[in-house]
């Protein structure tokens, strides 16, 4: 709750920041680095709340698609809980993991929470219909193909589940295809159809550790959510982003 006021309280102190009337928003992949764009989607609710933004669609692979999907269908309060949450039981159980062993654990959690969200909402899966599009890289026999999926109710939960954990790992299956991580294809899926102008969100170039993209404390969330709030001010305020101006964006023509 303090983040999501911060958020409110820095549109309210920067009565010149301004987004556009619509956005897109396309994240890339990064890990729990996209603890980044959980700051900088506050910033754009609080715009939102005001009137002034509407946010349309997302697009993303790996955690870049993960997390809009978990914050179509869960909303921001519960995702902004579950990463934090993620970061307290790390500092608790997992502080001295190595990273292989880290990212074995964020793999093995993020599939079984994938699969408890789509259950916990199966009912409201058609809230992502055409508004969440979530970036896979399909595996044949030539090589690989990228996949946009963005049909999700008719296809049921099975297959959001499929898709979900897909994109961010090294193997499985989506609707019998072997599949990989959605960002060896397609990292940053920008819509190509020009309806509106788009944020595209770089985590990994806001200046974050690396390290925080299989594992992170609950004070780097914290700080990682904070360093991506500023930036949105700083970028709808007209200014240049703070961390470093490659992590936020807006594309007008693709």
């Amino acid at each position: 709750q303090r983040l999501t006021q911060r958020a409110s309280s820095l549109v309210d102190q920067c009565p010149a920041a301004s987004a556009p009337a619509e956005l897109d928003v396309v994240v890339a992949g990064s890990g729990f680095l996209s603890l980044y764009f959980l700051g900088v989607h506050s910033v754009l609710t609080a715009f939102q709340d005001t009137g002034s933004l509407r946010l349309r669609r997302y697009a993303g692979a790996s955690s870049g698609a993960q997390t809009p999907f978990e914050l179509v269908l869960a909303g921001e309060a519960a995702t902004i809980d579950t990463y934090l949450s993620h970061g307290h039981l790390a500092d608790k159980f997992a502080a001295g993991a190595g990273l292989m062993q880290s990212a074995w654990n964020a793999d093995t959690h993020w599939h079984a929470f994938g699969s408890h969200l789509i259950d916990a909402h199966s009912d409201v899966l058609q809230r992502l219909d055409g508004r969440v599009f979530v970036s896979v890289s399909l595996i044949r026999w030539n090589g690989l193909r990228n996949a946009l999926y963005s049909d999700w109710s008719s296809r049921g939960a099975g297959f959001a589940k499929a898709a979900f954990y897909a994109t961010g790992t090294l193997l499985a299956k989506v609707d019998g295809n072997w599949c990989t991580d959605g960002g060896v294809t397609n990292n940053e899926p920008l819509f190509r159809d020009g309806v509106r102008s788009q944020l595209l969100v770089k985590p990994t170039k806001s200046g974050l550790p690396w390290s925080m993209a299989v594992r992170f404390s609950l004070a780097q969330a914290i700080e990682a959510i904070e360093r991506g709030q500023d930036d949105a001010i700083a970028l709808f305020s007209g200014g240049s982003v703070a961390s470093a101006p490659a992590a936020l964006r807006l594309v007008h023509h693709v």
